[in-house]
């Protein structure tokens, strides 16, 4: 069943893309490529998020109409942004979107020289995705 034109990815691919691009993440990490492993690590809760979308519209596939990189925006069409208000989680989510937000060129991690990120704000962003109480992919995976 195809809602607002043709789909673009299905679900179940979206959330082995998710935990791909996390293998992917530790990986860079472990090389010392901070930048490319923030950069995917954060397309992870993209796709996360694209997942549950499609799980709110009790489709298979996610429709091009969501075929959209803001964060937040994704969170408001995932169904899930209710019950994440408030939540230490919703802190961290709003952080890495203000890295990833393409509409935010100044902060977008697509377009900031890569040597800014260092060791230390990888670290501080593997929290924002995978601390037990208060990761984005963490609260995210637990919704699915």
């Amino acid at each position: 069943m195809s809602f607002g034109g043709s789909t673009i990815i299905e679900r179940s691919l979206l959330e082995r893309l998710a935990e791909e691009r996390l293998g992917d993440f530790e990986t860079l990490m472990a090389a010392g490529r901070y930048a490319a492993a923030i950069y995917l690590g954060v397309y992870a809760v993209e796709c996360l998020l694209k997942a549950h979308i499609c799980k709110s519209l009790d489709l298979d596939a996610l429709p091009e109409t969501y075929e959209k990189h803001h964060l937040l925006v994704l969170l408001l069409h995932s169904g899930l942004n209710r019950r994440i208000q408030g939540m230490a989680v919703y802190d961290n989510l709003r952080k890495l979107d203000g890295m990833w937000n393409p509409a935010d060129r100044a902060r977008n991690i697509r377009y900031i020289d890569p040597s800014r990120y260092v060791r230390e704000i990888a670290e501080m962003v593997r929290g924002w995705l995978v601390d037990p109480q208060n990761g984005v992919v963490t609260w995210l995976r637990s919704q699915l």
